[in-house]
């Protein structure tokens, strides 16, 4: 029984339950979170969802081809 030597309840390192450190099983959806996070960051993302929420769903477009509330 590797690694639950360390655990601070006698009753549950005595109980039968498995207890297991799955060390990096999750770093493969946190890098994609944090490239997704960077990508947001990089296109301006915080600042076009306050827009939208400011302008509302409806958009038009200005004659430079901006998109601009109405």
């Amino acid at each position: 029984m590797a690694g639950v030597a360390q655990l601070r309840y006698p009753e549950l390192r005595d109980s039968g339950i498995v207890v297991k450190n799955p060390s990096g099983i999750f770093s493969v959806p946190m890098a994609e979170h944090t490239m997704g996070l960077l990508l947001a960051l990089a296109r301006n993302f915080p600042d076009s969802v306050r827009g939208s929420k400011r302008c509302g769903i409806s958009h038009s477009v200005s004659r430079n081809g901006m998109r601009k509330c109405r």
